[in-house]
């Protein structure tokens, strides 16, 4: 699966869990949790070898983004464990770590403009 396909399916899978849950009127709260790799581990060695490679911070920005029209919360998991190779990190450190506060921030405050202004000034593409 392509990054755009897996990005696509995360924002069908978001639109089909809110109409779900708005016919049984059960409320929905989304949780992405981007998969890292673990360093030095089967997977590790499994995945190189496949040439998969976790989501970038540029699509979870984009199911952000194209899920606020379901109005639901979501959030995004940011720990790595420390335990993450450098086989997710596409981009230079200066901008995973402005990503990764600007999705701090959007966590707590769920404020999408404020999300979509710190990439914006930060000069990060939010689509590859």
């Amino acid at each position: 699966m392509s990054e755009e396909q897996g990005t696509q399916e995360a924002i069908a899978t978001v639109q089909y869990l809110k109409e779900v849950c708005a016919a049984f009127q059960v409320q929905l709260v989304v949780y992405l949790n981007p998969t890292y790799i673990a360093r030095d581990s089967p997977l590790e060695k499994e995945m190189k070898q496949r040439g998969y490679t976790p989501p970038n911070y540029q699509s979870i920005f984009q199911v952000i983004s194209e899920s606020q029209q379901f109005v639901v919360p979501i959030y995004v998991g940011l720990w790595d464990e420390g335990l993450a190779t450098n086989i997710n990190t596409p981009t230079t450190g200066k901008e995973i770590n402005a990503m990764r506060r600007a999705l701090k921030v959007f966590n707590s405050t769920q404020n999408f403009g404020h999300l979509a202004q710190s990439f914006k000034e930060e000069r990060i593409n939010p689509v590859e």
